[in-house]
């Protein structure tokens, strides 16, 4: 799963899960940096 996939099957859930989803995406993107 990539960071753009992970958008968007959390694309539906972000504005209940902020917080979470964004940690989580910054993580992924930190994946897709290193």
């Amino acid at each position: 799963m990539d960071a753009m996939e992970f958008f968007q099957l959390s694309a539906g859930n972000w504005r209940s899960q902020r917080t979470t989803h964004h940690l989580a995406f910054r993580q992924a993107e930190k994946g897709e940096l290193d």
